[in-house]
């Protein structure tokens, strides 16, 4: 009898985890069409205007200029609510963002300011959404404390800074020890959403490409591709781990030992959970002109004087970086596939 309530427990488990999964999928289905519905109709009413302007005018200059203006203001006018759908779906909406916007000149300059927020201006979860899932995956009491601000959020989860009770020591020969820490956390959702944003965004493009006919299939079949291969990768935060000691390792081999790369703390990271050295600096994106003998570094939207820098000096450290990636990525074969403009120099 017993066997048969635990036989039961199970199935009624699966069949529980089956409906969630359901009614996810049908909720944020929804929501992506809702959002996307305005969005491919004023596209289908501009590619419409487009049709009328080449009957008008043939293929020559004059059209070509008109349907140009044409497309930007469509452009305009559909980036804002390509943001607010990405930003009212997150998780996986967020990353194939950063994955499309990777693709430079290929996407539309108003789609490339709307959805910069992407890499840096995901607004973060209150910590009392976000505190479970840290605990559930490494010991709270190794923490003297924890900052309940987030210091940044992205497409899967969020860091806060924190201080270990115990020293760990620095890697890369820098000798010593830490306490100051950063915590990233991936959300609890992420894992069953991903699947369901990576069908939902591959029907979206096949759609979309067969209403409009713009012939932007296979730039997104590419991109959605790279991005469904890579992106089960961020979920488990181990590999994360060990790509930051083999860059480390490699950076140290090939000479390159001043180019930091934080040291993780091992025995507080986990599938969900990375704790590593906490290193100050500011963003590439916030370097000063290089015109200029000293200039404020730039943080977020404003630009604030957080400290005189040499420009030249920062350009030097960019350029070092840059040399420690393309030497580890031609010589050793492993490359850094996230050297984007809002990583930090110290």
């Amino acid at each position: 009898m017993e066997g048969y309530a635990s036989s039961v427990g199970h199935v009624n488990a699966a069949l529980k985890t089956r409906v969630d999964a359901s009614v996810l999928n049908v909720a944020r289905s929804s929501l992506q069409a809702w959002h996307a519905a305005p969005i491919l109709a004023l596209y289908y009413r501009s590619g419409g205007r487009c049709r009328a302007l080449r009957r008008r005018h043939g293929r020559g200059d004059a059209y070509v200029a008109l349907r140009d203006a044409e497309l930007r203001r469509a452009h305009e006018r559909a980036a804002p609510r390509l943001a607010a759908m990405v930003e009212a779906l997150g998780c996986g909406y967020i990353k194939f963002s950063q994955f499309l916007l990777s693709q430079g000149a290929a996407i539309p300059a108003p789609w490339v300011r709307e959805l910069g927020f992407a890499y840096e201006r995901v607004a973060p979860r209150p910590w009392a959404e976000v505190e479970p899932w840290i605990a559930e995956a490494v010991d709270m009491a190794s923490f003297q404390n924890f900052e309940r601000g987030a210091l940044a959020a992205a497409s899967v989860g969020q860091v806060h800074r924190a201080t270990v009770v115990a020293g760990a020591p620095r890697g890369g020969g820098r000798g010593g020890l830490f306490n100051d820490v950063a915590v990233k956390v991936l959300y609890g959702e992420v894992a069953a959403v991903f699947p369901l944003d990576a069908a939902n965004l591959s029907d979206l493009a096949t759609f979309a490409n067969d209403l409009l006919d713009v012939g932007a299939y296979e730039l997104l079949r590419a991109v959605l591709d790279c991005f469904e291969e890579s992106f089960p990768l961020e979920l488990d935060l181990r590999n994360e781990c060990r790509n930051m000691e083999r860059a480390a390792a490699l950076f140290g081999a090939r000479g390159f030992g001043d180019v930091v790369v934080p040291t993780a703390v091992g025995s507080l990271t986990s599938r969900h959970v990375l704790t590593c050295e906490f290193l100050d600096g500011v963003t590439v994106a916030a370097l000063p002109d290089l015109e200029a003998d000293e200039a404020p570094m730039s943080t977020g939207d404003d630009v604030v004087e957080v400290s005189r820098v040499a420009p030249r000096a920062c350009l030097g450290a960019v350029v070092r970086a840059v040399d420690a990636i393309g030497a580890t990525m031609f010589l050793d074969g492993f490359f850094h596939a996230d050297p984007r403009v809002p990583r930090r120099l110290r």
